[in-house]
């Protein structure tokens, strides 16, 4: 969960920007999802929403850090996928 939500978001974002500011604009948008942004705790859920809420974070600072340079930053939050893995793990 580290290397694929927060270190895909880190270095995702590291390219990302890079071409953007080569280019003079560009949007990035990371996503967050699931727990996070509920505010609600989802049991075995604690190390996928302390990613995102670092992937969160990480989005707060690229925000003010790329504010003048022509890219916008945001982040997009669809909410829990209820997939047959949840599912299974739900019910134990």
């Amino acid at each position: 969960l580290v290397d694929g939500n927060l270190k895909g978001t880190i270095f995702g974002s590291q390219v990302a920007i890079a071409g953007f500011r080569r280019q003079g604009r560009g949007a990035l948008y990371n996503m967050l999802g699931g727990s996070f942004g509920s505010g609600r705790i989802t049991p075995n859920m604690g190390v996928y929403s302390a990613t995102k809420a670092a992937d969160f974070k990480l989005s707060q600072y690229l925000v003010e850090e790329n504010r003048d340079a022509g890219i916008l930053v945001g982040t997009i939050s669809p909410g829990m996928l209820i997939s047959d893995n949840w599912i299974t793990e739900q019910q134990g």
